[in-house]
């Protein structure tokens, strides 16, 4: 079984998401509490993958993020997004997100399980000799994030 952390800044995008992790195959909390995240992650037995919900806006996906990589505990936990389709292409294209994959919510099952597991696996990093990224220390580190003001 996978433990996954389903995070979203409203109730109702977590209930929508939902569906795909109440399978016998993960073993899911969810919050939509950054505080109650970073507690789940730093327990005794903690998430091995964030999967967050981004649905027609990112205003609290950002600071879950700047949270989860500015944390030594947590600043390698895989970070899955589910992004809304007017989000997807941002969030994919033009802001670097490190340890972090994006995908539609239209996402079929398959695939959205095969992602979870690589991720919890794997993390979402190219692991290579020639590219040797580690975690920025600051989120000013990350050129996406920048003097991000939100939207």
């Amino acid at each position: 079984m996978t433990d996954v952390l389903l995070v979203s800044s409203s109730l109702e995008n977590i209930n929508v998401a939902w569906r795909h992790f109440c399978y016998s195959e993960y073993n899911a909390s969810a919050t939509t509490n950054i505080n109650a995240a970073m507690e789940n992650l730093k327990s005794s037995k903690p998430a091995r993958i964030v999967v967050y919900y981004c649905g027609e806006d990112t205003e609290g996906f950002y600071p879950l993020y700047n949270t989860l990589r500015s944390d030594p505990v947590t600043a390698e936990v895989p970070l899955l997004v589910l992004a809304d389709v007017s989000w997807q292409k941002t969030l994919t294209e033009y802001v670097k997100f490190y340890n972090t994959c994006v995908l539609g919510i239209t996402v079929n099952d398959e695939k959205l399980k095969d992602m979870v597991k690589g991720g919890a696996r794997h993390g979402f990093e190219k692991k290579s000799a020639a590219l040797n990224r580690t975690a920025p220390k600051r989120p000013s580190e990350h050129p996406g994030l920048r003097g991000h003001k939100g939207r």
